[in-house]
């Protein structure tokens, strides 16, 4: 069986981030029946590409142990009134995210490597808001244990 690293690697960000940031971190969109909150992060776009055969394993044959190159993306949100701008506080929740991706352990997976890939300022200005936002990513590689 070819396992796939999605499901763990978002549910390893997820539970980290909400403990290091205290912030809401959900995949893809916030839930309608949460009230928009002031920050936020998004886990969105999550990629993946078969890259090499690992070795076996005593549990593992050749056919299905493969590493993967696996990215995702982080859209950091933080609400402000219109005419207002806060900066700094995308900033402080890059950081714990930058820490996390750097420590952050998939059960049952190795991470042999972690590359931040880039990180792009995309502010959002509405009639009502001005959202600071930032769009991070990070690519992993990934085999299962």
């Amino acid at each position: 069986m070819i396992y796939s690293p999605d499901k763990p690697l978002r549910t390893a960000y997820i539970t980290a981030l909400q403990i290091a940031t205290g912030v809401g971190v959900f995949p893809d969109l916030v839930p309608k029946n949460i009230q928009t909150p002031t920050s936020y992060i998004l886990l969105t776009s999550q990629t993946k590409t078969r890259i090499a055969v690992a070795k076996p394993t005593a549990s593992s044959n050749l056919s299905d142990n493969f590493g993967w190159l696996s990215s995702i993306v982080f859209d950091i949100q933080y609400f402000s009134p219109s005419g207002f701008s806060n900066p700094g506080a995308v900033d402080d929740i890059e950081q714990q995210i930058i820490n996390v991706a750097e420590t952050v352990e998939v059960p049952g997976w190795a991470i042999k490597s972690r590359v931040q890939v880039q990180s792009i300022p995309l502010p959002v200005n509405t009639p009502t808001n001005y959202i600071n936002r930032r769009v991070l990513t990070y690519q992993h590689w990934i085999e299962k244990l």
